[in-house]
């Protein structure tokens, strides 16, 4: 109630509190249903993106348990392999970064130049 609840509603309450009366039945059930659902569409929200969040961290897991399943059980070639795969991926990452770093820096001496 503290969360969703309208002003209109919180003055009513403490109004009624005040003189000792009960309280006025047909708003504030309505307010208070009103208050229910906004709080179980939320929390359904929030379950929905963990249960996403879950499976994509699921598919994860079998990637790389499966890689490691292949590694173990694959013997000294597999290892290898999968080194020599790594080193190329590193390899072009850092040629990659190279490139970036000097086109970047192309530009920024354009810039002085023409300031």
């Amino acid at each position: 109630m503290r969360v969703f609840a309208s002003d209109m509603v919180k003055k009513v309450m403490a109004r009624s509190a005040s003189r000792g009366r009960a309280d006025p039945q047909f708003m504030i059930t309505k307010s208070l249903e009103r208050a229910q659902t906004r709080i179980e569409e939320l929390n359904f929200d929030a379950r929905k993106h963990v249960l996403s969040y879950d499976d994509v961290m699921n598919i994860q897991r079998k990637s790389v348990y499966s890689r490691r399943r292949s590694l173990l059980i694959g013997g000294k070639e597999a290892v290898d392999a999968e080194l020599a795969r790594l080193f190329e991926i590193t390899r072009v990452c850092r040629n990659w970064l190279r490139r970036k770093r000097r086109k970047r820096g192309r530009g920024i001496l354009q810039l002085r130049a023409r300031a």
